[in-house]
């Protein structure tokens, strides 16, 4: 069997990239079957909780593509969340903050990673 931590990954990737498609109806779609599967697996944590209810804020609040104000309000929303507990992957935590920098900053991620790169080059 194939690791569930892994397949619990792939699956935030996936909203992501729903998201950045406009795909609101399969993000919210996902975005249960997303929480199931964790629970259900019992690799619902720390990270994946705050992911998911920073998502869940984003598609909540109309999932509007480039509103500054709705993603710093995700942003929080994550940051609370996961300072509230020790433990998540630090390498996890610093992607997702990235995207979602990206969207308050209005960069592409790649352009985010790049005035970044010293910090990513540090963690490996």
């Amino acid at each position: 069997e194939y690791r569930v931590d892994l397949q619990g990954l792939c699956r935030i990737l996936r909203l992501m990239v729903y998201f950045e498609q406009i795909n609101f109806m399969a993000c919210e779609s996902d975005l249960q079957n997303e929480q199931r599967f964790l629970e259900r697996n019992d690799v619902y944590h720390l990270y994946e909780r705050s992911v998911l209810r920073s998502f869940r804020y984003l598609l909540q609040n109309g999932g509007v593509y480039s509103n500054h104000d709705l993603f710093v309000r995700a942003l929080e929303i994550f940051d609370q969340e996961i300072g509230q507990e020790p433990g998540a992957n630090d390498r996890d935590i610093l992607y997702y903050r990235l995207w979602l920098t990206s969207k308050i900053n209005n960069q592409t991620l790649a352009e985010l990673r790049q005035e970044k790169s010293g910090i990513l080059n540090h963690m490996n």
